[in-house]
């Protein structure tokens, strides 16, 4: 219910100040989610997933690439900008999945099962 992957039975969630239900678009601007299981495109490369992401989160255009280039590094990836997802080991593919939880500046993250990268 707090990643809006589904709907409350009863009650309410709020998540940023956000209501779930009935605020999706503010909530969803806030909320970074980093899946247990790597959700990537398999034909993507890593620049490619980041810019793809970033552009959905709404980051303004003429910083997107600047934005991609400081979380490769900062994800330390830069030896696989250009490889595609299919192509990365585990670790790889993990830290590109915090990346694209992260692209978007989100206020809050959620990260099932973390450990496992």
């Amino acid at each position: 219910m707090l990643t809006g992957a589904e709907i409350p039975s009863g009650g309410s969630a709020h998540v940023a100040g956000f209501n779930v239900v009935t605020q999706k678009r503010n909530f969803f601007d806030q909320l970074g989610y980093c899946p247990q299981h790597d959700a990537l495109f398999e034909d993507l490369t890593v620049k490619e997933h980041l810019m793809f992401f970033a552009v959905i989160k709404g980051i303004p255009a003429a910083i997107v690439e600047e934005r991609v280039k400081a979380f490769i590094s900062m994800m330390g990836i830069e030896d696989h900008t250009h490889k595609v997802s299919k192509k990365l080991s585990g670790g790889t593919k993990r830290k590109l999945s915090l990346g694209i939880a992260l692209i978007g500046d989100p206020s809050v993250l959620i990260m099932d099962e973390p450990s496992s990268g």
